[in-house]
């Protein structure tokens, strides 16, 4: 009797786990990969940033001083712009000279058209401190008429120093209604260069009313005086006081 055997049958391709797990692994990876490149070869449609402007200058290689040189050329002329505009500033716009006013020259009967005022004698320089005439102490200084605060504006007055004292033609020719007996007028004037005074005012006359002082004012530009002394340095500027006073024997200047 044969005897038979048995064979186990052959197993199919295809159906092994590790076989089936290992295509399914590459299937998907292949899967994967092709998304990938789909997504890379897409194009980007996204806007990109705009990109601020880039400031850009040229430097000349022959001139590296070049803006050194401008830059001294722009100090220069603010420099010279200043300058200029302090000089106009500080320059003052000349004045105008004024003139004395010429009026017809009406002689007084009470003083004689002959009569010189410098023939007049002078009193001794004891007297005329005491008369307030213009003098000097031991170190040469100018004695003051009076203290500070007697003169325009507070200013010290003092004693008229005759370097020449005027004719009685320097005087006449500004006396309107002649000058009566006893009659005198003072002054205060302000020493100015080449012995000469100006901007004076009235102090006081007698007669009151009479015009006296305003006529010795508007004489005043003929009056040559010494400017006063102190520490033995003229004091230009400063104020003088100059009384002129009638009498019976004529005119006496201090």
């Amino acid at each position: 009797m044969a005897s038979s055997s048995y064979r186990p049958a052959p197993q199919r391709q295809g159906h092994h786990p590790v076989r089936r797990a290992l295509s399914f692994a590459l299937a998907v990876g292949a899967h994967i990969l092709v998304i990938l490149l789909l997504l890379r070869l897409a194009p980007d449609t996204r806007t990109p940033p705009e990109e601020p402007p880039l400031n850009t200058f040229t430097l000349d290689a022959d001139r590296p001083n070049a803006r050194a040189a401008v830059k001294a050329t722009k100090v220069t002329r603010t420099s010279a712009q200043s300058a200029s505009a302090s000089s106009r500033a500080a320059t003052p716009p000349p004045l105008p000279t004024p003139k004395p006013t010429e009026e017809k020259v009406e002689w007084p009967t009470m003083l004689a058209e002959n009569f010189d005022l410098a023939k007049v004698p002078k009193g001794s320089r004891g007297q005329a401190a005491d008369e307030g005439r213009g003098d000097t102490d031991a170190r040469g200084d100018s004695a003051a008429a009076y203290g500070p605060g007697a003169g325009p504006g507070g200013a010290r007055l003092y004693n008229a120093d005759w370097q020449r004292e005027p004719t009685s033609a320097e005087i006449n020719g500004y006396l309107r209604k002649g000058a009566p007996p006893d009659s005198w007028a003072e002054i205060a004037c302000q020493t100015v260069p080449d012995n000469r005074v100006d901007n004076c005012r009235v102090l006081g006359e007698s007669p009151i009313g009479s015009g006296l002082g305003r006529s010795m004012r508007e004489a005043a530009w003929q009056f040559r005086i010494l400017p006063p002394r102190i520490g033995g340095q003229k004091q230009i500027g400063a104020w003088v006081r100059i009384r002129i006073s009638w009498t019976g024997r004529g005119a006496d200047v201090r």
